[in-house]
Formats: C-alpha cells, structure tokens, sequence
C-alpha cells in the first residue's frame, strides 16, 4: 500500500494495520512462524506515530508490517478517541515472553540481537530458565557493530524469529536492512525489553501496570533517561485532543 504522510493521528490509525487484542496477536504471530514467509511486526506507541506523521519512510515501514500492536497506552487511547475503537495494550516486554513460550512449544528457534554484552546475557539465561526447551540459535549485544559477524551467525543457525533490542529507530532501521537477506526469518523490536529481562530495569508494579502508567513511573524513576520523551508525549496528547475536538 502506498500512504503519503498526513498531519491526522486518525487517518493514520485508520489505514495501519493495528492488531486489536492479545490473542490475534499471538494467533498472527503463530501464523507467521508456520508459514516461515519472514517480514516484521512492530510495537506501536506515541513517538511512532509522532515520527510516521513526520516521516513518509516511517510511514511506509509501518504500513509494510505484518501488523503493529498497541506498545503504549496512548495508542489505546487514541484508537478510543479518534475511532471508537477498544484495542488492547500489550507491552513489548510481555509479548517477548508470550512469544518465547509460542515459540518453545512449536519447536521454532529464535536469536537475541540487542542491549549490553551483561545485559544480553542475564536475558539469554532468564529465558533458558523459563523455557528449557527453547531453541536460542544465539544472543548478541546490540553494541556488536559487525554486520558480517551477524550475517555470519544467521547463515550459520537460521533462526525462525529474531528479537532486536537496538530501540528505535535503529532497531527498525537494522531489521529493514535484514528481510530482504533473511527472506524465511520473522523480526520484531523489542526496545529496552532485554534490560527488563535481565533485572538491570525494573518494571513498574502491576498496579500501575494495569492503569496503563508504566510510562509515568520509567520517567519519574529514571528522569535523565526519559526526559527527552516528555515533549514529544505531551505534544501527541495536545494533537490527539485537538483532533477529538474537530469532530
């Protein structure tokens, strides 16, 4: 599909092909490991938006997704708002998990690319407790800039589906560059979930949670490293009112 970009968080949300709850994201991504057709899904929050607005390359990427899923509770909101629509937030951290354990049962291998060399670590054994019987073809930190040394690895050990944890856009940028290559293997980006695996980040309690505030309490709890995420969260809470307000 061909989009150009628009100012209207709306039209935008109209046209993305958004998964609506936790079970048809985990049926399309059961789908997908099956049918071994590679591509990418993406977690969609705030910023996104912000930058598909801006951006038509990012726009596209959203648009060429198997689907994208509501990461912050802003999209929730937004959807309710602008299109009277109840989708379901599902963070990236939980769905890694969920995914895992999908993954686990199928007998489907999977890779880990991202965060630090401690960090990819913890994460990688966190998983091999949890799921003992999950294949991990490898784990890789995100400060490994050897793009031969990864292709080496994904030529080597063919995974079904690759987490990228190199946060956005970098991590977007890196799985574009890679489905291409890799035309059998399924890509998603996972952030800072590799962080919240190891223990190096905690995550908010589950009543917090569970109101859709855990983005309140990662700013309040680490201001140095959210506070560039303010402004552009406020300015998308101003454009989604004034566009609630038009109708």
């Amino acid at each position: 599909m061909n989009y150009r970009s628009t100012d209207s968080i709306r039209a935008l949300l109209k046209v993305l092909p958004l998964a609506i709850t936790h079970a048809e994201i985990m049926a399309r991504v059961q789908v997908l490991l099956a049918q071994g057709s590679g591509g990418y899904y993406i977690a969609l929050n705030p910023e996104k938006i912000m930058h598909a607005i801006a951006s038509q390359d990012v726009c596209q990427l959203l648009l060429q997704a198997h689907f994208v899923y509501a990461d912050g509770i802003g999209v929730a909101i937004a959807s309710k708002l602008l299109q009277q629509k109840n989708i379901e937030r599902v963070t990236g951290a939980d769905l890694l998990l969920d995914v895992a354990a999908l993954c686990e049962k199928e007998k489907k291998t999977i890779a880990l690319y991202g965060a630090s060399k401690d960090n990819i670590a913890k994460a990688l054994q966190a998983l091999q407790v949890a799921y003992p019987k999950l294949n991990i073809a490898f784990a890789v930190d995100g400060y490994q800039n050897d793009s031969g040394y990864i292709t080496q690895l994904m030529q080597s050990t063919p995974p079904d589906l690759v987490f990228v944890g190199l946060g956005s856009p970098k991590q977007e940028q890196w799985i574009i560059e890679q489905v291409n290559r890799f035309p059998q293997t399924l890509f998603t980006g996972v952030g800072g979930s590799f962080d919240v695996l190891s223990g190096a980040v905690t995550r908010a309690p589950q009543w917090i949670r569970r109101i859709g505030m855990e983005w309140l309490y990662r700013i309040v709890s680490q201001p140095l490293q959210r506070y560039k995420r303010i402004k552009p969260l406020m300015l998308y809470g101003v454009r989604v009112l004034k566009e609630r307000w038009k109708r």
